[in-house]
């Protein structure tokens, strides 16, 4: 790990044994979760109260040096939630490959691995922000609805539902206005699926380039 408190870096390292690593569920795939296991930085840190003057970033770096024969991966299935004052459970869905390659994460790759993982932290970033957008999509909710993230529908789907009920309606005086209104709203669900397939595709592009990145590495595997 390296502290910086003003222009001063102190580097710290130490080693241990383990069976079983704790695993971030939010991050939705066991990779980006190990990434972030390996990988990690502390802003604001407070150092020990011995020391002249406490660290303000820390940067965490983790290397396994042998692997044990049975890995146990345990996901944190369970966060705080500060609204509620309680411990929720965290029904994300985490995706995992059925061979697991931990080639990438072993110190005898390190000098080659060091800059791929900054790579794929941006690749992950660029990711994280398109995945924003295409949950707003695939998780509507009208303004004041008390709907759940759960009970949250695709917004395509919305929109179909009220063309549906839209055509249904039986408004004689006002088939010219509903008429309007049903092709502005038809416009509007073809630009939503449209644009949730372009943003499914480039998440899709962005995960090979990940994968791509550590492709020659792949002799440690479970």
């Amino acid at each position: 790990s390296v502290s910086e408190a003003g222009e001063r870096s102190v580097f710290n390292s130490s080693s241990c044994d383990f069976l079983e690593l704790i695993l971030d569920i939010t991050r939705n795939d066991v990779h980006a979760a190990l990434e972030d296991y390996v990988e990690a930085t502390v802003e604001g840190h407070q150092g020990d109260a011995m020391q002249e003057e406490s660290a303000r970033r820390v940067e965490k770096s983790v290397w396994f040096q042998e692997l044990p024969p049975i890995l146990t991966l345990q996901l944190q299935r369970v966060r705080y939630d500060t609204t509620l004052h309680a411990a929720v459970k965290v029904h994300t869905p985490f995706a995992f490959p059925a061979t697991l390659h931990m080639d990438r994460y072993l110190e005898i790759h390190r000098d080659q691995v060091t800059e791929s993982r900054k790579k794929v932290a941006g690749l992950r970033r660029e990711m994280a922000v398109i995945e924003s957008r295409l949950h707003i999509l695939k998780h509507y909710c009208a303004p004041g609805s008390q709907l759940t993230a759960e009970q949250a529908v695709p917004q395509h789907e919305s929109l179909a539902a009220v063309i549906s009920l839209l055509q249904q309606t039986d408004l004689t005086s006002q088939q010219g206005d509903i008429g309007s209104c049903v092709v502005l709203l038809q416009a509007r669900m073809q630009q939503v699926v449209a644009e949730s397939v372009h943003l499914e595709e480039q998440v899709a592009s962005l995960q090979q380039q990940c994968n791509a990145t550590y492709a020659h590495l792949q002799q440690y595997t479970y």
